[in-house]
């Protein structure tokens, strides 16, 4: 797992990263130069049929669009002389996803879980923007070009987060299945009141 960066544009109440994804670290996002150095230490030892993932998260790494492209493009580089699987995941928000970011995905052949707690009524509650408004208006247009490139992608879900700042799984799930996502997964935030 690399942590792209430590910074995120949602403000989610139930985060345990201090609610901004900085777990209180003055560090914003990866040293790209630091971060190849160390992929490659990993890639060196994986042989012929082997697999090897990398999963992108956050924060919200595509604040860093730029490092998780280079981070994907050196590890297929890396591989390239070998005929061993590499599974690229990023977990996102959904909230920054642009034409140009969807292409970068499509490119690196990504496996995408989009992060959303189900219908907006119950989403926006905790999931919300930095101003305090909800985040599923942009979260839904995220996903719908997700799926215009879903034939390129490894795959593509959704993850939700429960606790007690939503309990309400059976109407989340009954939401969510109206997607054609690949997998669904349901966790549970971790602080003391959940």
């Amino acid at each position: 797992s690399i942590n792209v960066t430590q910074i995120c544009n949602l403000r989610c109440t139930y985060c345990g990263a201090n609610g901004d994804g900085t777990y209180g670290s003055d560090v914003k996002r990866i040293e790209l130069p630091k971060a190849l150095q160390q992929v490659e230490h990993f890639l060196k030892d994986v042989k012929d049929g082997e697999a090897f993932r990398i999963n992108f998260i956050g924060g919200e790494p595509l604040i860093y669009p730029e490092g998780v492209r280079a981070i994907a493009e050196f590890a297929r580089q890396t591989l390239s002389d070998r005929s061993a699987k590499l599974t690229l995941e990023i977990i996102t928000n959904a909230t920054l996803i642009t034409p140009e970011i969807t292409a970068m995905l499509a490119q690196i052949g990504a496996s995408v879980v989009v992060s959303f707690d189900g219908p907006p009524s119950l989403n926006d509650r905790a999931r919300v923007t930095a101003s305090g408004r909800g985040s599923s208006e942009k979260v839904l247009d995220g996903i719908r070009q997700l799926f215009s490139i879903k034939p390129q992608l490894q795959s593509l879900g959704v993850n939700a987060v429960f606790g007690s700042h939503q309990t309400n799984v059976l109407e989340s799930y009954l939401y969510l299945r109206s997607f054609p996502w690949d997998m669904m997964s349901f966790s549970f935030a971790s602080s003391a009141q959940d």
